[in-house]
């Protein structure tokens, strides 16, 4: 399925990110791929809750001298909380123009600009970038299709060593099969808070992952 993961029968996404990459006719990075009507697979728009976010953080033990980058950031909310919790850089890519423009929004209005940047490009390009040469740990909320995908390129990330810097992917809800996870942190019921999220963060979103707060998993060299 190209908009997975797997919804109720009968409920119909948003338009989702394949549809987008299809208007960008972008092509799955694969050598042995000669058929031009294969394209990126995305997973459909969703969130990472806030509570999550400090789960994440932790995980991760990321620090304000890391570069953190979310490949399909939607909205860039997560990049945004991780951002006020450790005071870190950022930046983003994903192929869906709308969303960006609110992430961009958000990123304005909470006075990132300077911190944040955000790129409308496919994930396999953008991961080819010289920008993406700069990041230290890489967030990926994305099907197991998907992930598949993405490995050689992840592979390549955590394997390259400059200046002894601690390189890290963490995946959401999805383990990485190709990977063994170094670490990671158990699903668990959402824990009750007074904290109100950010209503934009709901927006076109369908509960297919359910209302706990999700596993999530550490990769490292």
């Amino acid at each position: 399925m190209e908009n997975g993961p797997w919804l109720p029968e009968g409920v119909i996404a948003k338009k989702g990110a394949s549809d987008w990459a299809r208007q960008l006719r972008r092509r799955r990075p694969l050598d042995n791929d000669n058929n031009d009507d294969q394209l990126y697979y995305y997973s459909p728009y969703t969130s990472t809750r806030l509570e999550q976010v400090k789960r994440l953080v932790i995980l991760a033990n990321i620090r304000s001298t890391d570069v953190v980058c979310d490949l399909g950031c939607g909205e860039a909310l997560l990049l945004c909380e991780i951002v006020r919790l450790t005071g870190c850089t950022a930046m983003g890519c994903d192929v869906d123009g709308d969303a960006l423009k609110h992430g961009q929004a958000h990123i304005t209005n909470m006075g990132y600009s300077s911190q944040i940047q955000l790129n409308h490009e496919c994930i396999g390009t953008f991961m080819q970038s010289e920008q993406f040469q700069t990041v230290t740990c890489v967030f990926v909320f994305l099907v197991p299709q998907q992930l598949s995908t993405l490995v050689p390129g992840l592979r390549a990330f955590l394997a390259k060593k400059t200046n002894n810097v601690h390189r890290r992917v963490l995946s959401e809800r999805y383990k990485i099969c190709e990977f063994n996870a170094f670490d990671q942190i158990d699903e668990c019921a959402r824990p009750k808070t007074t904290v109100r999220e950010d209503e934009s963060s709901n927006r076109g979103r369908m509960d297919y992952f359910g209302d706990g707060l999700g596993a999530a998993y550490l990769y490292s060299h």
